[in-house]
């Protein structure tokens, strides 16, 4: 009789039911047309293709992107239909003074002037204004880019491959320029900790005196002074980063910044006929390829030619692949002749997809290491300058391949048989074959959403953003007093606190001494 009775209910209130139940789809209604300027002043394809992929996606979903940069850059758009391109600011590369050697000192030193910044500064403020630019994303070292558009008071995005802002760092993790052969204090003394902690105040506040023709020119503008690369721009920009945990250190980050990489490219060229048949022919591939602008010298060329040849003679490998770019030494072998291909421009995604591919030998800069790692290829870090030594001491850390230390480097026995012994660990150790296949995983698994995730930001920061503020990333500890954000009142309140126990401890532990010195009396 019960279940009858339950029936019945359900039937009568079956169409109650349904209505109650239907649904209606989920829609958006955020999106608007939007002018989207990217700027980079030199560097590599590190440097743009990763940030033209996310403005191409952005195109795609009805927004209008814009390309500003030096005229032997423009090209680097070349295969991202859509994207609209400006010659501004001359022709001078930032790394222009890349083979200088970055230490504490040198930020200290200055070379004459760069009038290109005031023309570019000049030119972004006119074409932000000009054309209504509603989002402007500039590289890490496009100094002018940053200022032109914090003087327009409109959202500013620092596109770079590392984490490099004081919002990104903490007490472990350096991310001050002098401290970049050291990423965290794990290996740091601490005399080198105090040294290059007293850098990070010592030298911005000394480039501050040098009366910089750019700090008078940002001063009659009402510009904050860039007195180190972590310029007062940065602190209220949103910070783009084309990198993952493990290649950067692992901590914690403020809300300005986001890892979004690995940014892989949708299509690379082929291997040709010469280079199929030299892979096809070998099991055991070392491949050497530095970046475009990380030219070895002829003794770093020498040392690693032996060491290979070295290799070979082991029988640790079967072959050498070495890519070699205009100005670079040539690489002479006097032996294993038949083992070995020096050739030009080298499609160097398909040669580390190559199963032939032991080793790849690399300068570390971020694209480079990306290909070689989503491979699953182990690597041997040989950095030069830049975020390189860096990224070379974390590769080694996690197990992903080695690196060598070309800070003032000497070429003696010693350093030879120290890299040779580096370079024959890599390519037959089991664990750093294991480790780089997990990492490769999880590398592939990241690059597969890459650039939805950075239009994604950047669409969340155009439509949710005040003027320049992002106000709901804005950490809230801003807002909060330094000793109560760090809860310095609670840790002085209970120092405090046992001061007094501990005073009135030793007062009563001198009372009772005194009172038994009476008794004995």
């Amino acid at each position: 009789m019960i279940p009858l009775v339950i029936f019945g209910l359900f039937v009568l209130f079956t169409p109650t039911f349904q209505a109650s139940s239907s649904l209606i789809p989920l829609q958006t209604d955020f999106r608007s047309p939007r002018k989207i300027g990217f700027s980079a002043v030199g560097g590599g394809a590190s440097h743009y293709h990763w940030v033209l992929s996310i403005l191409q996606e952005m195109q795609q979903r009805g927004h209008e992107a814009t390309l500003y940069t030096r005229s032997d850059s423009i090209g680097f758009a070349d295969g991202y239909p859509g994207i609209q391109t400006q010659t501004i600011g001359g022709d001078l590369n930032f790394l222009a003074v890349k083979n200088q050697h970055i230490g504490p000192n040198t930020h200290l030193q200055h070379e004459t002037p760069n009038p290109a910044r005031f023309i570019q500064y000049l030119e972004f403020e006119t074409i932000i204004k000009d054309k209504k630019i509603d989002l402007m994303l500039c590289d890490a070292f496009a100094l002018a880019c940053m200022d032109a558009t914090v003087k327009s008071k409109i959202p500013l995005v620092v596109t770079a491959t590392f984490a490099y802002t004081p919002d990104t760092s903490n007490g472990y993790v350096n991310t001050f320029i002098p401290s970049f052969g050291h990423p965290t204090t794990e290996t740091m003394s601490i005399w080198l900790r105090l040294r290059h902690h007293f850098y990070t105040w010592y030298i911005p506040f000394q480039v501050r005196r040098l009366h910089l023709p750019a700090h008078t020119f940002q001063k009659q503008r009402g510009i904050p002074l860039t007195s180190s690369l972590y310029n007062p721009h940065t602190k209220s920009a949103f910070k783009l980063v084309n990198n993952m945990f493990g290649i950067e250190a692992s901590r914690p980050i403020g809300p300005l910044t986001e890892l979004i990489g690995p940014i892989m490219r949708p299509h690379y060229p082929d291997l040709d006929a010469t280079l199929a048949d030299f892979l096809g022919r070998h099991q055991q591939v070392i491949y050497v390829a530095f970046g475009q602008h990380a030219t070895p010298t002829a003794q770093d060329t020498v040392f690693l030619v032996r060491a290979l040849t070295q290799q070979l003679a082991q029988g640790t490998a079967d072959g050498i692949l070495w890519a070699t770019r205009p100005g670079h030494p040539v690489p002479e072998f006097v032996s294993f002749n038949a083992s070995i291909l020096i050739t030009g421009w080298a499609p160097q995604f398909a040669i580390l997809r190559h199963p032939s591919l032991a080793l790849f030998i690399t300068h570390g800069g971020a694209a480079s290491i990306h290909e070689g790692l989503f491979n699953k290829v182990p690597l041997f870090v040989y950095p030069y300058f830049g975020d390189q030594p860096v990224t070379a001491r974390m590769v080694r850390r996690q197990q992903l391949g080695d690196s060598f230390d070309t800070a003032g480097m000497v070429y003696t026995e010693a350093k030879f048989g120290a890299l040779c012994q580096r370079i024959h660990t890599v390519l037959t150790d089991p664990v750093i074959r294991q480790t780089v296949g997990r990492y490769g995983n999880a590398l592939q698994v990241r690059s597969l959403g890459a650039v939805q995730r950075g239009a994604d930001v950047l669409e969340e920061i155009v439509f949710g953003a005040v003027d320049n503020q992002i106000l709901h990333r804005i950490d809230v500890g801003d807002g909060i007093a330094w000793y109560k954000r760090t809860n310095l009142d609670l840790v002085a309140i209970i120092l405090f606190g046992l001061a007094v126990v501990l005073a009135t401890i030793l007062k009563l532990f001198r009372l009772l001494t005194l009172v038994r010195k009476i008794k004995t009396l």
